[in-house]
């Protein structure tokens, strides 16, 4: 190995070991780490094709961010697999059931979710609406209000809320509780205006998750879809 080559691969190990604080390095510093000049610094990234070594430096940190996120991105991923399995394994199988006979015994059905449930439930809408269900999926406030006041005994009310205490999906629940409907709720939290007798079924997916954290949205959408196309599978 020649000397310029031993130092540009001094600059190289230097450039990599620094590589999480690189922003902060300017040509002079990493000169004086590697023991050389920044004139130096300067022919080794002309060598390697970049005009000066604030280009150079702003493509390594651009590979460096990307990779960082690709990486975290596997990472989390990983973790939301994980936790649908944890998920799928506890789900209560004899409480789906009693669902599934709720839904086919009830003269309607309304669904009342909003916002990125109201997206993710759409598929198990349209599963029962073709198989000619009784069913209805509201968008508006307005529709899911005019909806509860028409409801009665023989009516299923299902909520899904992550946090339960959204006013758009919780106030027309209630009023349909009100005249007496049955209610599932889906959630990752309590309600004690859901701690009635009408309130059939309970599912609260912290205890499917086994854990007490708060679930983002992200992972509350993908247990709508597994819960309910397993639900799908029983009507």
């Amino acid at each position: 190995m020649t000397y310029t080559e031993g130092v540009y691969s001094t600059i190289s190990f230097k450039i990599l070991t620094n590589l999480n604080n690189l922003e902060k390095v300017n040509s002079q510093e990493l000169a004086d780490l590697a023991f050389t000049t920044q004139s130096t610094i300067s022919k080794f990234v002309r060598k390697i094709g970049f005009n000066d070594f604030q280009e150079f430096k702003q493509k390594l940190l651009h590979y460096r961010d990307k990779k960082l996120t690709h990486k975290k991105r596997l990472i989390d991923n990983k973790l939301i697999s994980e936790k649908i399995n944890i998920f799928t394994e506890n789900i209560n199988n004899k409480q789906m059931k009693k669902f599934a006979e709720l839904i086919q015994s009830s003269n309607q059905i309304i669904i009342n979710a909003a916002g990125g449930a109201l997206r993710s439930i759409r598929e198990f809408y349209t599963i029962l609406k073709r198989l000619g269900y009784p069913i209805y999926l509201p968008e508006e406030f307005s529709n899911r209000y005019a909806l509860a006041l028409r409801s009665d005994e023989k009516t299923l009310v299902i909520c899904i809320s992550n946090s339960l205490n959204t006013t758009e999906t919780l106030i027309p629940t209630i009023l349909a509780m009100n005249n007496d409907s049955k209610v599932v709720y889906f959630s990752s939290q309590s309600n004690p205006n859901f701690e009635l007798e009408s309130s059939k079924i309970k599912i609260n997916i912290k205890e499917f998750l086994k854990t007490s954290d708060n679930v983002d949205s992200l992972l509350f959408g993908l247990c709508i879809n597994v819960y309910f196309a397993l639900l799908a599978n029983l009507i």
